[in-house]
């Protein structure tokens, strides 16, 4: 058999591996399809991280609680007595002027007889009206003095005229009577006249100067009495001015109690500072307690036109109360997300805000707004001192439903602070980066 013919008995292949000196043929090795499935996903997602390492970032946040207030904050009206709100003369959204009536306490106190405040009223008005018929008899009586006193005054008035004329009339006639006196003397001497004659014409001489005499005593007398009478009439008329002072004094402190208790019944509630009334939540006939917060003025709005939000005392504004271990990393210009109560985050949103202002000093527990005080405290779950921080908001308003929902002060809300922002590697690298700072420093 020849060598061709011997060939033909094997394969083509096989002699042809034979040749090369591949008897045994070449291995194959068989991959399932998942494996490199596996392999590029993998690679896909390493490829991912380190990008996402050296892109990404981390944000580093502080959670606080606030609530909304405009801009030039807002003022408090509390009732300053217990009583029932029995009038109401503002609504809200009013504006209102400094001073200005907003609404009026009934105060009334009942005791076993009744109503405290009648009971008094009525005391006061029984005083009220025994001064005035005291006062009314007193000046009577000081009328009827003064007119006996002057009558007396004229009468003897009458008297000194009259006296006066008497004196004049014996002074006459004690000088003519002097003068026959005189002429007698000479008559007696020379014996034209008696001496009983001239005894006579002396008697009267002396009888004539007794009248004299007595004539002036009678008129010094007389105007003594009346100097006298003329100081008691002053001295009366002084006594009756205080004693009707006193009583018109006396008058005006019953009519100031007469009033203070009609404001003890009716107490006026007035605007403390012109704004607008954006809340007032008593109603009439309801029950008001002493210090009890019954509505909010807000400043009023500035032009639109010529004032932007920072400028408008009315524009709200976020204030967030931040404990004092978060405070050192808070300042101006810094990102603030806010979720209102009012409108739940998970179906409208977070609002946006940037950070205004940082207070410099803590806030007292007494210092934090009396209407938000216990929620604010509550929230922050830590009795430290609290740092008030500004934000202004974005917008106004929260989009709801397809309309614009304006924001109201007092809606209280929940805040992120955007503090820091970092790249991923550079939160990793960190524990490295400050081990290498402290050995330098060191």
């Amino acid at each position: 058999m020849s060598k061709t013919q011997e060939l033909e008995l094997f394969r083509q292949e096989a002699v042809k591996a034979c040749s090369t000196g591949r008897a045994m043929g070449s291995v194959r090795l068989n991959r399932m399809p998942s494996y490199t499935v596996m392999t590029a996903c993998s690679t896909v997602v390493l490829l991912s991280i380190f990008a996402y390492a050296c892109v990404g970032g981390v944000t580093r946040k502080e959670r606080v609680t606030g609530a909304l207030a405009p801009a030039g904050g807002m003022t408090t009206v509390a009732a300053s007595t217990t009583g029932v709100l029995v009038e109401r003369s503002r609504r809200e959204g009013d504006r209102v002027s400094e001073g200005e009536t907003l609404a009026v306490l009934a105060v009334d106190l009942s005791s076993t007889g009744g109503s405290a405040a009648v009971q008094v009223s009525r005391l006061l008005q029984s005083k009220q009206e025994a001064l005035g018929s005291e006062l009314a008899l007193r000046k009577r009586l000081l009328d009827e003095r003064e007119a006996d006193l002057k009558s007396r005054l004229q009468r003897m008035a009458q008297e000194l005229e009259q006296g006066q004329a008497d004196l004049k009339v014996l002074e006459e006639r004690v000088r003519l009577s002097t003068e026959r006196v005189a002429r007698s003397e000479g008559l007696s001497a020379v014996g034209f006249l008696s001496k009983a004659g001239a005894e006579e014409v002396q008697f009267q001489h002396m009888d004539a100067q007794s009248r004299l005499a007595s004539s002036r005593r009678l008129v010094t007398v007389l105007e003594r009495d009346i100097q006298v009478v003329q100081s008691q009439l002053q001295a009366d008329r002084l006594q009756a001015d205080a004693d009707l002072s006193a009583l018109s004094r006396a008058q005006l402190s019953v009519q100031q109690e007469i009033t203070e208790n009609q404001l003890r019944q009716r107490v006026v509630i007035k605007a403390p500072k012109s704004g607008v009334l954006s809340v007032f939540s008593a109603e009439l006939g309801s029950s008001v307690q002493s210090g009890q917060q019954l509505g909010v003025i807000i400043p009023n709005p500035t032009d639109r036109g010529s004032a932007t939000a920072v400028e408008d005392p009315s524009a709200l504004q976020a204030r967030l109360y931040v404990r004092s271990r978060a405070i050192g990393f808070m300042k101006e210009g810094q990102e603030v997300w806010m979720r209102y109560d009012a409108f739940p985050y998970a179906k409208f949103g977070a609002a946006r805000g940037v950070v205004e202002r940082v207070t410099s000093t803590p806030l007292g527990s007494m210092e934090l707004p009396p209407s938000q005080a216990r929620s604010i405290i509550q929230s922050a779950q830590t009795e430290e001192p609290l740092y008030r921080v500004d934000v202004k908001l974005d917008r106004q308003y929260m989009q709801a439903f397809g309309r614009s929902m304006q924001l109201k002060p007092g809606m209280q809300l929940e805040a992120d602070v955007i503090l820091e922002e970092r790249k991923i590697y550079e939160w990793l690298l960190e524990p490295i980066l400050a081990m290498r700072q402290n050995r330098v420093m060191h």
